[in-house]
């Protein structure tokens, strides 16, 4: 049988083994900047990109995943099990998941060929990574607010769940009178 708090402790254990590699394996990548042609005073132009920052595509890809994939698991675990729509709603959350995860990677990808360019070439108002991450990675979590909010009632409090969490309140404000 599935079980689903073992899966999201072995989701947490992987992402804090990760952010433990990430904090005592990795070097900075030291790139020196320069002041900015243009905007002088404020800005500074960034030199020559460092060797370990397509070295370290692998844990980067494999940390955002695991992340993405661990939120997907806890929307997962929230909705209703006695709701009548129970498999409609998993499928859409596992949908919206499929797509994230397929958003990042698809920025990653992006960021990694960007990287290893000379010349850079602007993919709608921004280079690619940043197109993929402001249209994409942070709009995609918005399709899970919109099921949330959509659904509340179908999936995610229903029958029980609502009449018990209203007759503890109406209890506690009885006793609270007397």
């Amino acid at each position: 049988m599935f079980d689903v708090t073992r899966w999201l402790l072995a989701l947490c254990l992987m992402i804090g083994g990760l952010l433990i590699y990430a904090a005592t394996g990795f070097e900075h990548a030291h790139v020196s900047s320069a002041v900015h042609p243009v905007f002088v005073s404020t800005m500074e132009v960034g030199g020559a990109r460092g060797e370990g920052d397509i070295i370290h595509w692998n844990e980067g890809l494999v940390f955002g995943t695991v992340v993405i994939v661990t939120l997907t698991a806890t929307l997962l675990i929230g909705v209703d099990s006695s709701s009548s729509g129970i498999k409609r709603i998993r499928c859409w959350i596992l949908a919206v998941g499929l797509v994230y995860v397929l958003t990042f990677v698809a920025m990653m990808f992006s960021w990694r060929e960007y990287a290893s360019q000379a010349t850079h070439e602007l993919w709608g108002p921004f280079p690619a990574p940043v197109t993929w991450m402001v249209f994409g990675i942070w709009l995609v979590p918005g399709l899970f607010t919109l099921i949330y909010v959509a659904g509340f009632h179908t999936w995610f409090v229903v029958g029980k769940v609502q009449e018990d969490a209203c007759s503890d309140s109406s209890e506690s404000t009885i006793e609270r009178t007397n």
